[in-house]
């Protein structure tokens, strides 16, 4: 995480001093209340060939994000961007870990629970092209990562028999990372003349996905390596403040980041067929033109 925050402090210092800006900045602080979660799958072979087992765990992920954003004109049409969020509130939680072997029957295998907590932040980076007052194209990167953590285990399903087996000296984890160019579009639509609705729409076709596992209990490191598609959008209302030098904005926000194919590198025969993380709700900012 240190790294992406050197990162986006870099950034920042490049948009402050990038030669042929202008002196007007946008900077906006808020929160979002966001509702969702991460989960996973792999398929492997059991007992032949056939790809008859199944794996797959889920991380509820709701909680409270802290925002920013800050953006700096460079020419009358163009300007650069940078918006960071960090999960500052998420509640420990109940996690579930499924497993099947469907050779045998289509009933969980074995099937436990544990408590969890993530720690999930992202950024991007967008280049604007402001084609009219209303419509900005943009184009730029998304770096999102989700640390989960699993501890005090519990097993309720073993070999297709209820159980209650408690797994106190779990201490797992497993972190997953989206990452890729995108491209977007922002319209604004005026309603009154301190009022006005605002959409956006981000879409990567084709990222970078990864994930990696630590299993304690087992002695097991794996990482996992795959293609994704990523999508967000964001709909609200803006309220000027004080003429045209600051607004508070009311909204919803839908972030959407799904596998398309993967593997994983402990062996050629297991694959990553499922992975998605999928966070929305409302939000709240406040901005203020310098």
């Amino acid at each position: 995480m240190y790294k992406w925050c050197r990162f986006f402090l870099m950034i920042t210092l490049l948009l402050l001093t990038f030669p042929g800006a202008t002196s007007a900045a946008d900077v906006s602080v808020g929160v979002w209340h966001a509702a969702g979660s991460q989960q996973w799958r792999t398929v492997f072979p059991l007992h032949t060939h056939l790809v008859d087992g199944a794996s797959e765990l889920y991380y509820p992920q709701s909680g409270k994000y802290i925002i920013a954003s800050y953006e700096k004109p460079i020419s009358p049409r163009q300007s650069i961007s940078i918006e960071g969020g960090i999960m500052a509130d998420l509640p420990q939680s109940i996690g579930s870990d499924s497993d099947w072997d469907t050779s045998k029957s289509p009933a969980l295998w074995y099937y436990g629970e544990f408590k969890t907590k993530a720690k999930n932040h992202f950024i991007t980076v967008d280049w604007k092209r402001h084609a009219t007052h209303n419509t900005t194209f943009f184009y730029g990167y998304t770096y999102n990562r989700n640390y989960n953590s699993m501890t005090d285990g519990l097993y309720t399903i073993r070999d297709y028999t209820a159980v209650y087996s408690p797994l106190p000296d779990l201490n797992s984890y497993y972190t997953m990372s989206y990452q890729g160019p995108h491209v977007g579009i922002i319209h604004n639509a005026p309603l009154t003349n301190k009022i006005t609705a605002i959409g956006s729409l981000s879409y990567s076709p084709y990222g970078l996905a990864q994930g990696h596992g630590w299993w304690n209990l087992r002695d097991l490191d794996f990482r996992h390596t795959g293609t994704a598609q990523m999508l967000e959008t964001k709909i609200g209302l803006r309220f000027a403040l004080n003429q045209k030098n600051s607004s508070i904005t009311l909204g919803y926000r839908y972030q959407s980041f799904r596998l398309l194919r993967g593997s994983e590198n402990l062996s050629p025969d297991i694959s990553w067929v499922k992975a998605n993380h999928i966070q929305q709700g409302y939000y709240f900012t406040t901005e203020m033109k310098f």
